[in-house]
């Protein structure tokens, strides 16, 4: 946990920070709980391939969303109009226009597949050429329209770091979406349950954040000096973000032309169980680290590597140890969770694992918001973009499948170059810090070697 003391100059943030970090990883923790059951009984209940076509369409409007973002939750965490209702509602008018924009994207793009499959320009064996694909992604469009709605309470609360009641709107509608798409599940069968249940969730959490967080309610503004504001900081988010979103999906873009709907059903399951354990470091940086660091730098800058050093010695040795024992006994835990339909997704875990070594990095991302570096992080991402397609197009034409993972794993590790190139410029480098750290993956890898001997000597 943080030693909030040691990252600010003042008290009060000291316990603001404390207070926040504590409930986002409570909150993680249980999230990512109720999200591992829910897909355990999930996969007994639907096929590989209906998580593949999931998975697949609901890259589009990821993809679409993050390439028009513009930064609505970094915009009220560190500019100094964060607070100011007319700027809020400007923003919260920005965010709709927005979510409706995407909506009719995304539906465009479904009626493209659809007319494409049907002409025979896909092939059927693929992903993209199910012919349940453009009604999946009609389906998944919606959900940004009505998510779209959701009010800036949930960016202004981020911003003064009072977590507790947000998370608790969040595990509330993750919840009321397992248990829907469950029970359709149970009653049909159908890879439908997965889609009902998500918009369950979404009109839940829009509902929520207008009537469970106090202050005042959002209010159409289109006020044209907090445009220019907006957007002006938001272009850099925006590049950051579409180099990002090929980044971050670049994984399932590829995949689903490579491989069949089941393939890509065990991978997105493989993904899963990593993603875990980066979503929960990635909620603490940014529900925790950006406010925090953003606080540290307005108030005093020259602390900033102190602050940094700190987040990394508590993160990191979590990300490290995960992975050495994710590598040694990833096909271990795949065959305790899941049925045998799902087993060769074990292998693909264990690759993927060693992916956590270096993206731990990422947290370089919201360092440079903080400081004022958005240039920074358009780079980083650029990089971590380039060098996705470029490392899985070489391992799935050396070894096919296996390849292609294996290069999703390493395409992280020519970004660390960068970072330690920008953090050199700032004094942000450390090197006895890195060595002491690295410590954990061999730690996590004998533990990981023990599971599997304990498994191995209990079924035989």
């Amino acid at each position: 946990m943080l030693k909030a003391a040691e990252i600010s100059p003042g008290p009060t943030l000291s316990r603001r920070l404390l207070g926040a970090a504590s409930w986002v990883v409570l909150g993680a923790g249980v999230t990512h709980v109720a999200r591992l059951v829910g897909n355990l009984i999930m996969t007994r209940l639907l096929a590989p391939e209906a998580f593949g076509l999931v998975a697949v369409a609901s890259m589009v409007p990821t993809i679409l969303s993050l390439l028009s973002d513009v930064g609505f939750r970094e915009n009220i965490c560190r500019n100094p109009k964060g607070e100011d209702q007319r700027f809020l509602d400007t923003v919260w008018s920005i965010q709709i226009v927005r979510g409706q924009v995407l909506w009719l994207g995304c539906t465009l793009v479904a009626g493209l597949l659809y007319v494409a499959a049907q002409a025979g320009w896909i092939p059927r064996a693929s992903t993209y050429g199910d012919p349940r694909m453009p009604w999946v992604l009609a389906v998944c469009a919606l959900g940004i329209s009505l998510g779209s709605f959701h009010s800036t309470k949930i960016f202004s609360e981020n911003r003064k770091l009072r977590i507790k009641q947000v998370l608790m709107i969040e595990l509330t509608t993750q919840l009321l979406g397992i248990v829907a798409m469950i029970a359709i599940a149970a009653l049909t069968r159908s890879i439908w349950a997965i889609l009902i249940g998500s918009l369950i969730g979404t009109v839940s959490y829009t509902i929520l954040t207008h009537t469970r967080l106090s202050g005042v309610n959002n209010r159409w503004c289109w006020d044209r000096e907090h445009v220019a504001d907006i957007m002006g900081f938001g272009k850099w988010i925006a590049w950051s973000s579409a180099f990002t979103v090929f980044a971050s999906n670049g994984d399932k873009l590829l995949l689903g032309g490579f491989a069949s709907a089941q393939a890509m059903g065990l991978y997105s399951i493989a993904a899963t169980l990593i993603g875990s354990a980066e979503s929960l470091v990635g909620q603490v940086m940014g529900r925790v680290a950006l406010p925090g660091l953003s606080e540290v730098a307005r108030t005093a800058p020259e602390r900033v590597p102190g602050a940094y050093f700190k987040l990394r010695s508590r993160f990191d040795p979590t990300m490290l140890a995960i992975s050495g024992l994710l590598f040694a006994a990833g096909d271990v835990v795949v065959r305790v969770m899941y049925d045998p339909r799902y087993q060769d997704a074990g292998h693909m875990l264990q690759i993927l694992a060693l992916g956590l070594i270096a993206s731990r990095y990422t947290i370089a991302l919201y360092l440079y918001i903080a400081m004022g570096r958005p240039k920074y992080s358009v780079v980083l991402n650029f990089v971590r973009c380039v060098s996705l397609y470029a490392i899985v197009g070489i391992g799935y034409l050396a070894y096919g499948i296996p390849g292609a993972v294996l290069g999703i794993a390493m395409r992280e590790l020519p970004a660390v170059f960068v970072v330690w190139y920008f953090n050199s410029k700032h004094q942000l480098n450390n090197v006895a810090l890195e060595l002491r750290l690295l410590l954990f993956w061999p730690a996590g890898f004998v533990v990981g070697e023990i599971v599997s001997i304990i498994y191995a000597r209990l079924v035989h």
